[in-house]
């Protein structure tokens, strides 16, 4: 059973797309946040790193991940989702 209805009371925003700056090992970084994954983000082609939540195993998302490995082979950088998870847990 689960006691809690209004879950959004533990978070500061709860939305689709936001751009924040955080700081890791004396170094700043710029992030987009998505719930979503996306092709284009702001700053994408200065540095700026898109972290994103989840997919389906849709159609899309196989096309998604296609297109994932043409921009790591043409140096645009996509962080896998084992590499990010080893280190947040290792913080």
């Amino acid at each position: 059973m689960c006691l809690i209805t209004d879950i959004s009371s533990f978070f500061y925003d709860i939305c689709d797309y936001r751009e924040i700056y955080d700081s890791y090992g004396g170094k700043n970084y710029d992030l987009v946040l998505c719930h979503y994954p996306i092709f284009s983000w702001k700053g994408m082609n200065k540095g700026t790193i898109l972290l994103y939540g989840h997919t389906h195993n849709s159609a899309e998302d196989v096309y998604f991940q296609k297109c994932l490995t043409g921009m790591e082979a043409n140096n645009c950088r996509h962080v896998g989702d084992k590499q990010y998870r080893h280190t947040m847990w290792a913080v």
